[in-house]
Parts: structure tokens; sequence; C-alpha cells
């Protein structure tokens, strides 16, 4: 059943993927030469949003086998409580990575300017400026 699963969300990235690393609008968002720091964190921001998409698809793939497993107990009290743990991880997984991405995305919020794109800050984050 693992097997299945994983091939099918390989396969749908798979089939999915040469649409979104396109140049026109895909992951990257500059051809080659003309790329600079801004174009790089553009990249990121656009790969992680696609990354919670493919997180919510498998969210809900898992919720889709644990809703099974629980109809097909069938009074099994051991069927019956692995179903209610894949419900119970499911959940917590998708609130960490939410978690995590509200975090970061607060204080990346908090260490920018307000509105001109430089970031502020110690490290490197404070050598990326879009204009």
């Amino acid at each position: 059943m693992k097997i299945l699963f994983y091939s099918f969300i390989i396969i749908a990235s798979v089939a999915l993927l040469p649409e979104s690393v396109s140049a026109q609008g895909g992951l990257v968002p500059c051809d080659g030469v003309d790329c600079n720091a801004c174009h790089v964190v553009e990249m990121g921001n656009t790969i992680l949003t696609w990354l919670i998409g493919v997180m919510f698809v498998v969210f809900a793939a898992i919720l889709a086998v644990a809703g099974w497993g629980l109809v097909t107990s069938g009074g099994n009290q051991t069927a019956l409580s692995d179903a209610k743990s894949k419900f119970k991880n499911a959940f917590i997984g998708l609130l960490i990575v939410l978690a995590a991405w509200l975090i970061v995305d607060t204080l990346m919020r908090g260490l920018l300017k307000s509105g001109d794109g430089t970031i502020t800050g110690f490290g490197l984050w404070s050598e990326v400026e879009c204009l």
C-alpha cells in the first residue's frame, strides 16, 4: 500500500513538474545570465509555495487512507487505533509544517523595511536587495 501511495505521488509530481519549471512564469523566474539574488529569493518563495501545495495533497491522501482504515476496521481494535493514529499524526504533521512556515514568514517580514525590498539585519540576509 505504501509503495502504491509513494508511486502515485512521484508520478503525479513528475507529470506536473515540466509545467511548473518552465522559464515562462514557472519556478525559475530568470534566464541564466540575468539572474540575481532577488530571482533566487523569488524562486525559493515559489518552490516553498509549491511544496506547501504538495503537502496538502499528501495530507489529503493520508486522511483518505486513514478514513478507509477507520471504515474497514470492522470492530478490530488494533485497526481502529492504527487509523486514529494516522489521523492524529497527519494533523500534527500539518500543524508543524504550517507553524514552521508561519514562524519563518513572520521573522522575514519583521526584518524587511517598509516596502522597498531590502532586508536589514545580520548575516547574508542583509545583502539581498531588490529594487
